[in-house]
């Protein structure tokens, strides 16, 4: 015997529209944390590689350090007589990256241009060995003259600011007033640091002897 169905009303049909809109709002809501993950992961990942790069420009330049350290060592060890009046480019079947003389990348032209364009070429550049941290120095001294030869020649050595009098005088400055010390010469430093991810910079430091 067939019993007959009981009319469905709205009443009782309204709980199941209500489960439906709460299943589409926790999609929703699901979605936008989603979202919100992959860009809080993203934003780390650019944190840390930013990090990354600020540790090695710090290894690089500490790396450089060293670089300009032993070319400081070099000077002070073969300023002697007349050594350092002529370039020193091979000793002992390597380069030792000394010029006599001042050399400047042209107008427009980066160091790292005139670098492997110029100095490399010439046999002027002094490479060390890699550090523990990946690093390669290579270094070049340049004397600030503009020429080889004596300085007392008149080939345009570069002076301190506070002298203007001729070779081997000296001249009366008022109290407090930097002094030069005569016969005291220019050297420029260059160091370049090669080290991982593509790592390149440039330090430079300016000695008197």
């Amino acid at each position: 015997m067939l019993t007959p169905r009981r009319p469905i009303s709205n009443r009782e049909a309204r709980p199941s529209r209500q489960r439906g809109i709460v299943l589409m709002l926790a999609i929703v809501v699901l979605v936008i944390m989603s979202l919100a993950a992959v860009g809080l992961m993203r934003s780390m990942l650019s944190s840390n590689k930013v990090a990354g790069n600020l540790a090695f420009q710090q290894s690089a330049i500490q790396s450089a350090d060293l670089g300009i350290e032993t070319a400081v060592a070099w000077l002070e060890q073969n300023n002697i007589a007349t050594n350092l009046h002529n370039n020193i480019t091979i000793a002992a079947g390597r380069p030792v990256g000394y010029l006599a003389l001042r050399q400047d990348p042209a107008v427009g032209q980066s160091w790292e241009v005139f670098w492997n364009t110029v100095l490399v070429p010439s046999n002027t550049v002094n490479t060390l060995a890699p550090d523990a941290a990946g690093n390669t120095v290579s270094f070049v001294i340049q004397r600030l003259c503009s020429g080889q030869g004596a300085p007392t020649s008149g080939i345009g050595c570069e002076a301190a600011p506070a002298s203007n009098v001729g070779e081997g005088r000296s001249q009366r400055v008022n109290p407090g007033t930097p002094t030069s010390i005569p016969n005291q010469r220019y050297y420029r430093i260059t160091a370049r640091v090669s080290g991982p991810r593509n790592t390149i910079g440039f330090v430079q430091a300016v000695v008197a002897l």
